[in-house]
């Protein structure tokens, strides 16, 4: 199977994007806390944007008269609930099973 020419495009920016951030984690002496942050960041943006994607999208299509709009409508919200709340399900978790 020989790969198209975006699959080489996003495989190289890829492998690229991997070799640069070894060498920007490494500078850091607190690589926990840097992770936090970014998926503190990313579990509010991406989920944030699912659930208003999610109300925007079933909307249009309800409009439209598609009649199991709000059906995937709201899986789609759901989805998007649960990953902005990723973090603090994450966290309630690690708090509930800590050795005292």
């Amino acid at each position: 199977m020989k790969m198209q020419k975006n699959e080489w495009v996003a495989l190289s920016v890829v492998i690229s994007l991997a070799v640069f951030a070894q060498d920007s984690f490494a500078q850091y002496a607190n690589i926990e806390s840097s992770l936090d942050k970014l998926i503190t960041w990313v579990t509010t943006v991406v989920g944030g944007a699912a659930v208003v994607g999610g109300i925007v999208w079933t909307g249009i299509r309800m409009s439209m008269g598609d009649e199991n709009a709000i059906k995937n409508g709201l899986k789609v919200i759901l989805g998007g609930i649960l990953i902005f709340s990723a973090k603090f399900i994450l966290d309630l978790l690690q708090n509930m099973f800590k050795p005292s």
